[in-house]
């Protein structure tokens, strides 16, 4: 009888968790700002190319 119980217990949290996270989601893709995209580059070398990553910039050094 508990095993049945920790297993209905345990599908509710996920159903639950996957709910909240689908939520959140949509929350944050409703609310994402559609300005210009800020770059911020931290490296000290010079930059080789610059290659662009699921709406960020990866950026390869010269050695």
């Amino acid at each position: 009888m508990t095993r049945l119980l920790d297993l209905v217990t345990a599908a509710l949290v996920v159903a639950c968790g996957a709910a909240g996270v689908l939520a959140l989601g949509g929350i944050s893709r409703i609310l994402r700002r559609h300005g210009p995209r800020r770059i911020v580059y931290l490296g000290t070398g010079q930059i080789a190319q610059v290659f662009p990553r699921n709406g960020t910039n990866l950026f390869l050094e010269r050695e």
